[in-house]
């Protein structure tokens, strides 16, 4: 397995708790962004428990924003506490809007709503739910079958999270 594949080599196959799944999502944005993977798919339904603010990640996103044809594509459900629990996130967002694709889909309910992340070979699936369990995407057809999935909700899904709202 390459550096650029799935896990971490030391990462476990699959992990619980809140801390846990902060440091998996860590990981994974990290190995995605120092890959120079050109397109990353954060999906969530709010992006409460992503590690967003992490002064490392920014500084990895902005590296890996600079490169070419750099695509962040994010979905969620809603994105209305975004900028309150990640504000540093935001403002990189506003700098970086060329490279960062935001989009929510209201509609589909919050249960149905996956938890995930895929940049090339690595894939992650998290859950919230009171155990904030999760597993890493070692196989490509889950990561082909999650992308579909995704594809699904992103076609009932509409623009969102302006990098500049429109004010009066």
């Amino acid at each position: 397995m390459d550096t650029a594949s799935a896990a971490p080599t030391d990462a476990p196959r699959r992990f619980s708790g809140p801390v846990a799944l902060r440091d998996a999502l860590l990981g994974a944005l990290l190995q995605a962004t120092e890959a120079g993977v050109p397109r990353i798919e954060c999906i969530d339904a709010d992006f409460a428990a992503w590690p967003l603010d992490d002064a490392r990640l920014l500084r990895s996103l902005t590296a890996w924003a600079r490169g070419p044809q750099r695509r962040l594509f994010m979905l969620a459900r809603e994105f209305d506490d975004v900028a309150r629990r990640h504000p540093r996130f935001t403002v990189w967002r506003r700098q970086f809007a060329h490279a960062v694709e935001c989009r929510a889909a209201p509609e589909v309910d919050r249960s149905e709503f996956p938890a995930l992340l895929l940049a090339g070979d690595v894939g992650l699936q998290a859950g919230a739910g009171p155990r904030f369990a999760g597993r890493w995407l070692d196989e490509d057809a889950d990561r082909r079958t999650w992308r579909g999935v995704v594809e699904a909700i992103t076609q009932r899904s509409e623009a969102a999270f302006p990098a500049h709202p429109l004010g009066l």
